[in-house]
């Protein structure tokens, strides 16, 4: 008996604290689930803008604010020049959606992203970025807000391996 009233106990609650909204918990989950895809491949684009060396895809992928208040091609030329080698493979990670709702809407939306790179010289590195898909306050965000650089190492402290992670470069 208590199984059978879970499921409609559940659907009851779900409805209430939504506001009967399912409509606008659907289309918000479709939309998460759409910018997450669009990180990934944003991800894959600039691997290969790394690789490539291609400043201009990569200035466009930022936000106004970066674009004005930064030479960015030198930026970005300054970024691509601290990894040594071509990055042979990496890793994806999506730390998540941080955000600010305010009746019923998103009115600030950013993702964290940390893309873990190899290079063919045998370096590792990682890039943090900062992706803004939506801050009302401040609409010249939108984009890449910030992409940070960091080479890691490990060495030997009294017989244990340690990662050490130093910061190369940061743009914002």
């Amino acid at each position: 008996m208590t199984k059978l009233l879970t499921v409609p106990l559940s659907i009851a609650i779900i409805l209430s604290v939504t506001g009967c909204n399912i409509k606008g918990v659907a289309n918000a989950f479709i939309d998460n689930h759409n910018e997450r895809e669009e990180l990934k491949q944003q991800a894959e684009e600039i691997v290969e803008c790394f690789n490539t060396g291609d400043i201009d895809t990569l200035e466009a992928m930022f936000c106004e604010k970066v674009r004005t208040n930064n030479d960015l091609s030198l930026e970005i030329q300054n970024a691509f020049d601290c990894l040594e080698g071509n990055i042979v493979s990496y890793e994806y990670l999506n730390l998540g959606l941080v955000g600010s709702i305010t009746d019923g809407k998103y009115v600030e939306k950013r993702y964290y992203i940390i893309l873990t790179l190899t290079t063919d010289k045998n370096n590792h590195y990682s890039i943090d970025l900062t992706r803004f898909f939506v801050n009302d306050s401040k609409p010249e965000s939108i984009g890449i807000y910030q992409l940070r650089i960091w080479i890691e190492t490990q060495k030997n402290v009294n017989g244990e391996i340690m990662q050490d992670k130093k910061l190369l470069y940061d743009i914002r």
